[in-house]
């Protein structure tokens, strides 16, 4: 069948529906049935379209509002659907081509082939389009299990029960604190702990945890009366008064 020239075939389902469109609506519509029902490939008029908002407003001379509210109108009206890209896809109840096989053995009906110059087809809905895809589920990445750092051995003069269940303590403190103890940290702290010794440590741990702390520190009255690992607080000098018997 040769390419019609001329005139566009139209069905009459659309011309009985223009008297109730306004004028913005008629205008897009019959853009879209002049660029659908008026090209004809092997005998069928193309169901689909292409048209940007800057090409409507181009073929139409009108500003982009009256196209956007065109656009609303037009797809309310249900002859031409506005799916992805930018593509108008024509609805099947006013095509005009003729398919032998237009349903199934159920009787749903199915579209006709595209004759788009667009190699897009028009998924009917986006239940469709994920029907297209594998329904394999994905398979899991294996994360890989990092090896927990070896903690440095407890000194022996603090490997007794009572300072390790302590220092268990401390450490899940750490974790639940989300910094857990890193083995040079906790290099470190053990050292200071075997400075201060056994009761020391044990006191200074249990407080520390109470407090909420990252790090160890003893009560004030341990660090008032202990070296702490730091030069003893020296006694300020007497007044002249108090040292010199009779000075006034």
């Amino acid at each position: 069948m040769t390419k019609q020239q001329g005139f566009t075939r139209t069905p009459n389902k659309i011309l009985d529906l223009l008297p109730e469109m306004d004028k913005g609506e008629m205008m897009l519509t019959m853009l879209l049935v002049r660029h659908t029902f008026g090209i004809t490939k092997e005998g069928q008029h193309l169901e689909q379209v292409r048209f940007t908002f800057k090409e409507m407003m181009a073929a139409l001379g009108v500003a982009k509002a009256t196209v956007n509210r065109a656009v609303g109108l037009v797809e309310k009206r249900g002859i031409f659907k506005r799916g992805r890209k930018s593509i108008w896809y024509l609805s099947l109840d006013f095509s005009l081509n003729s398919e032998p096989n237009t349903s199934t053995e159920n009787g749903s009906e199915t579209r006709p082939k595209q004759l788009d110059q667009s190699s897009e087809t028009r998924p009917s809905s986006i239940k469709e389009r994920k029907d297209t895809k594998d329904n394999t589920p994905p398979t899991p990445k294996k994360r890989k299990k990092r090896k927990a750092a070896e903690m440095p051995p407890i000194p022996d003069c603090l490997n007794l029960p009572a300072f390790t269940a302590a220092w268990d303590d401390y450490q899940t403190h750490r974790r639940e604190i989300k910094k857990p103890l890193t083995p040079l940290a906790a290099k470190k702290q053990l050292n200071q702990l075997e400075r201060w010794g056994l009761q020391r440590a044990i006191v200074a741990i249990d407080h520390s945890i109470a407090k909420g702390w990252q790090s160890i520190y003893e009560p004030k009255e341990y660090q008032n009366g202990h070296s702490n690992g730091r030069s003893p607080s020296i006694p300020k000098p007497a007044p002249a008064e108090e040292r010199i018997p009779g000075a006034q």
